[in-house]
């Protein structure tokens, strides 16, 4: 990494500061724009069109008055008039419409649009270069991707994707402060604000963007940057509050509050909950890998098809339910609300409370039965080449699950019950909706192994100390229980195996193996060049370096004695060479480039350190060369330059032996190594395992960490109450 000026304070609080203001108002208007357009697909005011349904019916006393009213929202196709099928056909079609239109968009202007934009985050805040991942054909793209997509109906949310488009905001404003954009560690403090930022307004929780960003995202946090990103994030969530886009005073649509006192018995079924939604996260990770691999496999060349299958196939099989048709975010505050305060009237609200046409068993059912329908459609959804987030779908799997838990519960606790006695003193004792906030937590952590800053996520959503305790028994007994089944790799770390990325994680120990750096030099060609290169044959290593997949070159004094001069990356070579043209010309010294005057009589030549006293008779590339790289012998053990790889962020280290450059290690070919030592780990230990006839199933695992919870709970053989043995003090 290029040491570099620290940059003036005042530009990182006014950067940071306009981060989280456009930040805030490029959510409003992804909010209310979803919103429109989700509406389109069934109605449209007869007062404007550019009204949404909630706006054109806030004179009514219920939606079905709405449609009496003159003015008021009127269907495409009235239920009065003609069946049902012409009701699907139309909403389908419009629907089938947005999701062409969104996986055009991707292929079409930015690739990078695809997907949450997460894992790439992760990778970029790593030190990594990821080309076009944040430029402004990427941010229009995923703006315009992620509104027709979610509006389209499909099983995916807006909220993961804020956070790729608030480092694509932060990009665009480095632009004009070059200061902070040379200076890596100055980017990398920026990009982890704006990472805090997006999730303020998704979740309108401030301090639990930060917690993300620190605990999620980010491989380097120093303690500044606490402040820094805490100040960006409530910018941006104060931003939000200001402009209110959805017109109800909360910053996000499910937003609740919560302050049920719960009974100490209800802990057991807190930690059921949690356990439940380990399970459920580790299904949904192994059921998306599976599907990620057919995709590549066979439909990696129908992108657009895809999607429009999945379109169909989703809009299909939610007409089936109102609680399917409903979109995520009023789906998920109407999990989260009581059934007094629940406002809708018909379907919606029928299917969330008992009643005399449904009864308690029938919802608990219907319950399950829909978060099963919701997290087969997110495992073949998430990964389309559309813009998708994972955080709504996960919550509605979780808080249909953790609604039908606690109705089972309230069940079983009424009068004349077995638990009756439990609910003597209460009259509302068990609350499913709290058992909704807890269940959608739980699954949400099983999904991406978050724990501190979800916890923090749950208390900002819902205003309640009293729900911090149960989230938090749900959260970690999640997160064990997923780790136990599928490692602890996340979805968004499946993600980047999957895609390749060269992100090494600093927050995991790294393999043990005995080999030295020599081991993998001898697998990988050398690419130098040296300080003084003729220009065509400087293109022809270029070109060669290109085709091998690497990064850059190491630049050494002559191919002779192979005497390190520095590092230099294609890409700024490659701009250098563009920047001169093809004609020679003499230019100042102060510019990039300088060509050799025709009365010196030289061929043209590249030069990355120019003799003294003769730099204007080279083409001078030396502000291309990394002048102070980072060297290690061969001899060196592996894993101690993998640590000196991952905590100094280097993209690259120089490889000597007695002076002269023997290769180099990218980032790139360090992950490969780390990914090839913990595979043959696994396969070692599976082997063994095999050889001493034990079972290498999740069952093994879930017995031996129940009985170390047993040691640990239960006192042991010859100790008395207060646990000192026999022997005493």
């Amino acid at each position: 990494m290029r040491s570099s000026s620290t940059p003036p304070s005042s530009y990182f609080w006014l950067t940071l500061l306009a981060c989280g203001i456009f930040t805030g108002i490029l959510a409003s208007f992804v909010d209310v724009t979803t919103e429109l357009l989700a509406d389109l697909r069934f109605g449209r005011c007869e007062r404007g069109f550019w009204l949404t349904r909630r706006v054109c019916c806030l004179e009514a006393f219920n939606s079905s008055h709405c449609l009496l009213l003159e003015g008021g929202w009127k269907e495409w196709v009235p239920s009065s008039d003609v069946d049902w099928a012409a009701a699907f056909a139309s909403s389908t079609t419009i629907g089938l419409f947005f999701s062409l239109l969104a996986a055009w968009i991707v292929r079409s202007l930015s690739p990078f649009a695809a997907g949450s934009g997460i894992p790439e985050v992760k990778t970029l805040l790593s030190d990594a270069e990821l080309k076009g991942f944040l430029s402004g054909w990427t941010l229009l793209a995923k703006t315009s991707s992620l509104v027709l997509s979610v509006s389209a109906g499909l099983c995916l949310g807006k909220e993961g994707p804020f956070v790729h488009l608030s480092c694509c905001v932060a990009r665009q404003l480095l632009r004009l402060v070059p200061s902070l954009r040379k200076s890596p560690l100055a980017r990398m403090e920026v990009y982890s604000a704006a990472a805090a930022a997006g999730v303020a307004v998704a979740f309108g929780a401030p301090i639990g963007g930060v917690l993300f960003s620190l605990e999620e995202v980010s491989s380097f946090f120093p303690a500044k940057t606490l402040w820094r990103t805490f100040f960006c994030a409530l910018s941006a969530a104060f931003t939000l509050q200001l402009v209110d886009p959805l017109g109800t005073g909360k910053l996000v649509l499910f937003e609740v509050t919560s302050h049920h006192r719960w009974q100490i018995a209800e802990c057991a079924v807190f930690l059921a909950i949690g356990i439940l939604g380990g399970v459920i996260g580790s299904g949904f990770l192994a059921l998306n890998t599976a599907v990620v691999k057919i995709r590549k496999s066979k439909w990696k060349s129908f992108p657009v098809l895809e999607v429009c299958l999945l379109s169909m196939f989703t809009s299909a099989i939610s007409f089936s339910s109102p609680l399917l048709l409903s979109s995520g975010t009023s789906f998920l505050s109407s999990l989260f609300q009581e059934c007094s305060d629940l406002q809708e009237e018909g379907d919606v609200k029928e299917w969330l409370c008992p009643s005399s046409s449904h009864s308690a068993s029938s919802l608990i059912f219907v319950l399950f039965a829909v978060a099963a329908v919701k997290l087969i459609l997110t495992s073949f959804t998430f990964g389309a080449k559309i813009a998708a987030g994972l955080f709504i779908p996960s919550l509605c799997v979780g808080g249909a699950i953790g609604r039908g838990v606690g109705i089972a519960v309230q069940l079983a606790t009424s009068d004349g019950s077995t638990f009756a006695m439990l609910c003597a003193s209460s009259t509302r004792c068990i609350l499913p909706s709290l058992y909704a906030i807890v269940g959608a937590a739980a699954v949400l952590a099983g999904v991406t192994r978050m724990t501190i800053s979800l916890v923090v996520i749950v208390f900002e959503l819902t205003g309640g100390l009293e729900v911090i305790l149960p989230a938090m028994l749900a959260i970690v007994s999640a997160k064990v229980v997923s780790e136990l089944i599928s490692g602890s790799h996340s979805v968004y770390d499946r993600v980047i195996e999957e895609e390749k990325y060269p992100y090494l994680d600093t927050k995991e120990d790294l393999p043990d193996t005995i080999r030295t750096v020599s081991d993998l030099l001898s697998e990988v060609d050398l690419f130098v060049v040296s300080a003084v290169e003729e220009v065509e044959q400087l293109k022809q290593k270029i070109k060669e370096v290109k085709r091998k997949g690497e990064a850059g070159v190491a630049v050494v004094h002559s191919l002779t004695d192979m005497a390190p001069v520095g590092f230099a990356f294609i890409s700024s070579i490659e701009a250098a060479l563009a920047s001169c043209g093809e004609e020679e010309r003499f230019l100042d010294n102060e510019e990039l480039c300088i060509a050799p005057p025709s009365s010196v009589g030289l061929r043209r030549v590249a030069a990355f350190a120019p003799p003294r006293g003769m730099r204007d008779s080279f083409l001078d590339l030396s502000h291309t060369l990394d002048s102070a790289p980072v060297t290690v012998f061969s001899y060196s053990p592996l894993k101690d330059v993998l640590e000196l790889m991952r905590k100094q962020h280097r993209r690259y280290v120089l490889v000597l032996s007695r002076g002269r450059v023997v290769g180099t290690v990218s980032r790139l070919r360090a992950v490969e190594v780390c990914r090839e030592e913990r595979a043959l780990a696994a396969s070692l230990r599976r082997a063994e395992a095999r050889t001493r006839g034990e079972s290498t199933s999740v069952v093994r695992h879930f017995v031996a960490f129940a009985s170390r919870m047993l040691k640990c709970l239960l006192p042991s053989r010859g100790r008395n109450r207060r646990g000192i043995g026999d022997d005493g003090l």
